[in-house]
């Protein structure tokens, strides 16, 4: 039997829900069960005309689905008839900024004003409407209307120094962003945005003692901050500083691309003997780039929706910026919204630091997507345009893996090593799924050498661990020490279904049940719902003589819907026991 763990990436198991036309077939459904009571009218064909109900309802739905822009549509309709409701009115407009559809949303966001229900993030949107237009005394206005803990605590004194910048000036600004100093822990951040407003300011040696600092404060330096204070010290004459930063980043990062495109930018420069524009050049500038500072915290620190918010916000403002699209779409991504994230990514000048990451994840995306072959096409064109970068053929050998066309993946991965050359510790995976490839395409050799090369980069890897372990004991091999390996992968992933179920099924293999059926119901009440796992606790209850909850657990196996292959088996076990099943 195959090993009952391989962990394919997250990113391979999931599946986008259904779309408008799920959602409106939801919504339909919804419709008819409220009746008139939900205020349905029946048309004189018998037609059913749809309700403000169900429309929120099917709104609700396609948003769940991930299809913001039906959930907007579908809402739309539901305040059409109810314009002043002030719940409908905040749904519609954050559906509408999460779309990305910001004129409606400002217009939204007008009628929310007019009802005086503006909350933070549509103050927002209005002030930043107002920026577009060059009226920093309204944009001032909203900011000054922010108030409160939370978000708020940021956004006021963030985005309120760059009008107070604008409108009275260097040191008004500087009293502005003081409350963002008085927060523990945000001493980078603070002293980036102050580097920024002198910066802008035509403070030079002022802004460099900011940055500076910003650079000493921070425990890990972003890649941002590298770049703008690069950007900084080029235009000060400091080629060197520039290029001590790009060094000391690829230092800390082995193997990053991002610098590539600066420093070939630079080498241009010095060509050419001229210098940069400021990547920060004015204070609508300084503003999104505040909101991009906030919403990297909100990301990193789960609080997604209100991260894309921003997100789109800082995107409205300075939507021709690389590394703003970059950041909405992994932010799409991390919301599973997959079809609008392959959206953003596709906007991401290719010659800009973020355009290899964000080609590779159109191909992630598409496969996201179930399709497949669009991602591994692509694939195909990266790896043979850089064959000095590993990244989109490890990718490749992912995608093939995945569409169990293991032998084209063992040559992908091949190419990864190759070009990788010496293998890091944290790079262990590109044997351990290489090994999976060759173990699936039949060839056990290089396999188990694969997974034995994983283990030596990372001797304490759960998956590797168990992947060996448990096909050593599948066919017989270094019994003892596969036992210990499966022991050792329990210990460390005690919580994964998958690797318990390893061990109890390595223990029924041995003929030790009493051991076998311990592991395997914890296995169960990790992962209740996988149809291999129940299998396997049938099979481990047969032997100990419990037949009668061996079949039920056969049932529960055929009912969670098991592989083409195994459901005659299963069945053949519920009709006449495990020696007609096999196992």
């Amino acid at each position: 039997m195959e090993p009952p763990a391989l962990p394919i990436p997250s990113t391979r198991r999931s599946r986008l829900l259904s779309r408008l036309a799920g959602a409106a077939t939801l919504g339909a459904v919804l419709l008819t069960g409220f009746g008139a009571s939900a205020g349905t009218t029946v048309a004189p064909a018998g037609s059913l005309t749809p309700s403000p109900l169900g429309h929120y309802l099917a709104s609700r739905h396609a948003e769940v689905a991930h299809d913001l822009g039906a959930a907007a549509d579908l809402l739309s309709v539901a305040l059409a008839s109810d314009p002043a409701n002030p719940q409908l009115l905040q749904a519609s407009f954050r559906l509408l900024v999460e779309a990305g559809r910001m004129t409606e949303a400002v217009a939204i966001a007008r009628r929310m004003q007019s009802q005086d229900t503006l909350d933070a993030v549509s103050r927002l949107a209005l002030a930043l409407d107002r920026i577009k237009s060059d009226d920093y005394k309204a944009a001032d206005g909203y900011f000054n209307g922010i108030q409160g803990q939370g978000l708020e605590r940021f956004l006021k004194p963030m985005l309120g120094a760059w009008t107070e910048l604008k409108l009275r000036g260097h040191d008004a600004a500087l009293a502005a962003l003081a409350p963002l100093g008085q927060i523990n822990g945000f001493e980078p951040l603070y002293e980036m945005e102050l580097a920024e407003i002198e910066d802008v300011s035509g403070q030079a040696p002022e802004a460099a003692q900011h940055y500076d600092r910003a650079l000493q404060t921070a425990s890990d330096q972003a890649f941002r901050m590298v770049e703008l204070v690069a950007n900084f010290r080029l235009r000060q004459g400091d080629r060197k500083g520039a290029e001590a930063l790009y060094t000391d980043f690829e230092k800390a990062h082995p193997r990053t691309f991002l610098t590539q495109p600066l420093r070939k930018a630079l080498a241009s420069q010095k060509a050419s003997g001229t210098k940069p524009q400021p990547l920060i050049a004015n204070e609508a500038q300084g503003l999104a780039e505040a909101l991009f500072n906030i919403t990297v915290l909100l990301q990193s620190d789960s609080s997604n929706d209100a991260a894309l918010l921003l997100a789109r916000l800082a995107l409205y403002l300075r939507g021709d910026e690389a590394i703003f699209q970059t950041l909405l779409a992994d932010v799409l991504d991390a919301q599973q919204r997959y079809q609008a994230a392959l959206v953003v990514y596709r906007q991401v000048p290719p010659d800009s630091p973020y355009g290899w990451q964000a080609q590779i994840k159109v191909a992630d995306d598409l496969q996201h997507l179930n399709r497949s072959d669009e991602a591994i096409a692509l694939l195909q064109k990266l790896v043979d345009a850089r064959p000095d970068r590993a990244e989109a053929a490890i990718e490749l050998g992912d995608s093939l893996r995945a569409a169990k066309r293991f032998p084209e993946a063992v040559k992908a991965y091949s190419q990864a090593i190759a070009r990788l050359g010496k293998i890091e510790p944290d790079e262990w995976s590109v044997y351990y799924f290489r090994g999976i490839a060759y173990e699936r395409s039949g060839q056990w050799p290089p396999a188990e050498r694969d997974f034995k090369k994983a283990l030596q980069l990372q001797p304490d890897q759960p998956y590797v661990l168990n992947y060996l372990g448990y096909t050593w004991v599948d066919r017989g091999e270094h019994l003892k020490e596969a036992i210990d390996m499966l022991q050792r992968a329990v210990q460390a992933k005690s919580d994964d279904g998958f690797i318990v179920d390893s061990l109890a099924w390595a223990y029924y293999r041995l003929g030790q049940y009493d051991k076998a059926v311990i592991y395997q119901e914890k296995a169960i009440s990790l992962e209740p719902g996988v149809s291999t796992l129940n299998d396997h606790l049938g099979n481990i209850y047969w032997k100990l003589g419990r037949h009668t909850e061996a079949r039920f657990q056969w049932q529960r196996a055929l009912a969670f819907k098991p592989d083409a292959d195994q459901v005659k088996p299963i069945e053949a076990k519920l009709q006449h026991g495990l020696s007609a099943g096999g196992g």
